[in-house]
C-alpha cells in the first residue's frame, strides 16, 4: 500500500478483505433439502456484510495491479466450497441426497455456490 492508496493491503483490495470475512464460513455449510438460508447467514455475519456493503458501495477500484479483487476472492470461495463438497460430500449433507441424485448433480445444485455466484462486480 503506497501512501494515499486506501483501496488495498496486502495484495487483496479492501472490498475483496470485507468479502472474504463476511464468506468464509459459508464453505462449511450444510448443503440439505432445505437449501441454503441466505438471509439467515446474512443475519449471522450482519456486521461483516454491513461493512461489505459500504464499501461495494462505495465502488473502489477493484482493478489495480497485483491485488486480489473481490470478484476472485468468491470465486476461490466458490471453487473451495465445491472442493469440499466433492473431498467429503457425506459430512456436507450428501446421505440425506444419495438415493435421489449422484455426487456430481449433488454438488451442481448446492445453493450456496449458487448464493456466490449471484454477486456482481462492476
Amino acid at each position: 500500500m503506497k501512501n494515499g492508496d486506501f483501496e488495498s493491503s496486502y495484495g487483496f483490495t479492501f472490498l475483496a478483505v470485507a468479502a472474504e470475512t463476511a464468506l468464509r464460513e459459508i464453505i462449511n455449510v450444510q448443503h440439505n433439502k432445505k437449501g441454503f438460508n441466505k438471509e439467515e447467514y446474512e443475519k449471522q455475519y450482519s456486521d461483516a456484510f454491513e461493512i461489505f456493503n459500504t464499501l461495494k458501495a462505495l465502488k473502489p477500484n477493484e482493478s489495480q495491479k497485483d491485488c486480489i479483487s473481490a470478484k476472485i476472492c468468491i470465486e476461490g470461495i466458490a471453487e473451495t466450497r465445491e472442493m469440499e463438497l466433492y473431498d467429503d460430500p457425506y459430512c456436507y449433507g450428501y446421505d440425506e441426497f444419495d438415493e435421489e441424485m449422484g455426487e456430481d448433480e449433488w454438488i451442481s445444485e448446492d445453493p450456496v455456490v449458487e448464493y456466490l455466484k449471484s454477486f456482481k462486480f462492476e
